[in-house]
């Protein structure tokens, strides 16, 4: 599981549309939406970040 914040509104469409996100409650009311990308969508991203050839 990945938590993050996305710093701009194109950041957080990319996360939403290529990487599977879902947005959680944020910890900082006003600041950054915070996203959670997990499962079967977290091991991707880490698999192709590792594993590259």
């Amino acid at each position: 599981m990945v938590i993050f914040e996305a710093k701009t509104d194109e950041l957080e469409q990319h996360y939403l549309r290529d990487f599977g996100a879902h947005p959680v409650a944020s910890l900082h009311p006003g600041g950054p939406r915070t996203f959670m990308i997990a499962d079967q969508a977290a091991k991707d991203i880490f698999s192709s970040y590792l594993f590259e050839e």
